[in-house]
Parts: structure tokens; C-alpha cells; sequence
């Protein structure tokens, strides 16, 4: 959820067209559903007479209110959560952003892999507190892992799966993709691909687990503590998909 500026709302309304209406939204709202904050009343008015609808999903609040409607453009890649039964049944179209965001969203797993096996959670802490203590980094519990040395399982081989894969093996990783068709074959960056039915046996061996796949029924709740519990105890886990992939009720102490 963003809030537009006063200069981004003046760049809109000088692109659009002559003829059409343009109307800037104040008041907050999500377009995918999450976050429990519901449309507003002020964006339900406004898709009335809406004929296309770009946003993260669309709810049913917003499908039902929008009669005229004949296309939806998501600016993610799943869209599971719009696939409710009156727009699976209607005749309006649905896309979706798929590998739009593959490359800022892999340098993001990147940096948090970094991030972690060079112990920058630690030095950027310690920099804050004007702490010096090289002993920690020196023989002390601290020690600073390299990205090739890592055995990498990216669950999701799509856009952002790939891109990630792509960046971690030039770095020295080896990685494992899973995927639903395991059949269609390792995209590149990949050295192989499995099957879901395959993840539990590759979890003790994982170095690091990215998390990259869309929404689904099947990938819902992916990572639940039974799974957590097969990595290594200093295994890196990087969720870059929906927070739903995480079984929130099962890792509810490990997430605190």
C-alpha cells in the first residue's frame, strides 16, 4: 500500500488522455486483501463504471462492484487469491505480472543471504553501539560462511526462481529447483530441478531455502515447523513469496 505523492499524482493526470477521468484515491485500501483492511468506500465508487482494473489481485468487494468490468491486470505474479468463483466463471481477463520483478526481487534474496553468512546483522549492530570486537569475526562464534560453499533449494523455478538461481550459482551455490512439473527440466542457474514430493529429503542439506513460488492450494503453508525442524540449525531461510507459504500457526514460536 503506497500514498501517491503530489508529483506523481500530476505526472498521472498529465499522461492520461484527454478523454478519460481520471480520479486520485486518498483513502487506504488493498486491492489483494491482505492486511484486513477492506476496500474503501471512495474506491468502490470509483471502479463503478470501470471497465479495466490494474492492482495487486482484486477482491471480491471490488469485482462485484465493477459490473462493467473487462479486464484485470495483477502487478504480481500469483494470482490465486482472485480466483474466486465469480471471476473464474465470468468472461473478464486476467493477467498477471510474472517475471516483471525476477531481478530486484533475486538481488533482494541475495543481499539477505549475504547479509547473513557474513554476519552483517551482527557488525551493523555492533557499529551502532560503537562496538569493537574483531575477536568475535576471529575464532569467536561468528563464522563467516561463503555463498559457494552453500547447498541453495529455491522452491518456485519461475521468473524470480530463475533469476535467483542465475545469481547464486555465478556466486559458487548449488542449486536445487522444485517445481510442479519437474518433467519440463531445470530452467537456467539451476544444476537440477525435483518434484514437491522431493523437498522433505533435500531440507538436511540445505545451506539455504528461498521460498519463490506463487500462492497456490499446494504451496500454501509450504514451510510449516515440521520442515523448519529438517534444516540446519544455521540454515538460511528468504521468503520472497506470499506470507501464506509460511504455516503461520505451526512456526507461531519460531516466528516470534
Amino acid at each position: 500500500m503506497w500514498r501517491l505523492s503530489d508529483e506523481g499524482a500530476r505526472r498521472i493526470l498529465a499522461a492520461a488522455p484527454a478523454d478519460w477521468d481520471v480520479r486520485i484515491v486518498s483513502s487506504r485500501t488493498i486491492s489483494d486483501g491482505d492486511g484486513g483492511t477492506p476496500a474503501s468506500a471512495e474506491v468502490l465508487d470509483a471502479i463503478t463504471d470501470a471497465e479495466v482494473y490494474v492492482g495487486f489481485g482484486i477482491t471480491p468487494a471490488l469485482f462485484r462492484a465493477a459490473p462493467r468490468l473487462r479486464w484485470v491486470h495483477s502487478a504480481s505474479a500469483g494470482v490465486g487469491g482472485a480466483l474466486f468463483p465469480e471471476m473464474v466463471s465470468s468472461d473478464v481477463i486476467l493477467t498477471n505480472s510474472a517475471a516483471v520483478h525476477a531481478a530486484p526481487i533475486a538481488e533482494f534474496v541475495v543481499a539477505g543471504v549475504l547479509h547473513f553468512l557474513r554476519s552483517l546483522d551482527v557488525a551493523v549492530r555492533r557499529q551502532a553501539e560503537a562496538h569493537w570486537d574483531p575477536g568475535a569475526f576471529q575464532g569467536g562464534p561468528l563464522v563467516a560462511r561463503e555463498v559457494g560453499e552453500c547447498r541453495a533449494v529455491i522452491v518456485g523455478t519461475g521468473g524470480i526462481g530463475q533469476a535467483t538461481a542465475e545469481r547464486l550459482t555465478a556466486l559458487g551455490a548449488h542449486c536445487t529447483g522444485v517445481r510442479r512439473r519437474p518433467e519440463l527440466g531445470a530452467p537456467s542457474g539451476f544444476a537440477t530441478v525435483v518434484g514437491a514430493d522431493a523437498l522433505d529429503d533435500l531440507l538436511p542439506d540445505a545451506d539455504l531455502l528461498v521460498l519463490a513460488a506463487p500462492l497456490t492450494g499446494s504451496t500454501r503453508g509450504v514451510l510449516d515447523a515440521e520442515r523448519l525442524a529438517r534444516l540446519p540449525n544455521d540454515a538460511i531461510v528468504v521468503n520472497v513469496g506470499r506470507g501464506a507459504l509460511l504455516d503461520e500457526h505451526a512456526l507461531a514460536d519460531e516466528l516470534k
